[in-house]
């Protein structure tokens, strides 16, 4: 399996792992150092097939349509069960919205 990984160190300089074939991608809407509506609108550029899901904790409807407008194809609200994960994974794998 291959992905794009992207995160941050301790001193919050990106640290990202390139991969030759990304199948989907999950990113947190608020992150510490960065913006993951921000990341979603550049993979949408860059390949608008990839599946994005993206996910909050402090999720209002708005956040949750804007991050969606930024080419996320699934959005997940925090807390989430396993089973709620799968399927959102399982139906973004397949490029069916959620």
């Amino acid at each position: 399996m291959n992905a794009l990984i992207q995160t941050t160190s301790r001193n919050s300089q990106p640290i990202t792992a390139h991969f030759s074939v990304t199948w989907l991608v999950v990113v947190f809407v608020m992150m510490p150092s960065g913006d993951g509506q921000q990341l979603a609108t550049l993979l949408c550029k860059k390949n608008p097939k990839l599946p994005i899901v993206a996910m909050s904790g402090l999720a209002t409807e708005q956040l949750q349509r804007e991050t969606m407008k930024c080419g996320a194809l699934a959005f997940l609200r925090k807390p989430f069960t396993a089973e709620q994960l799968l399927g959102v994974l399982s139906s973004a794998l397949k490029c069916e919205p959620a």
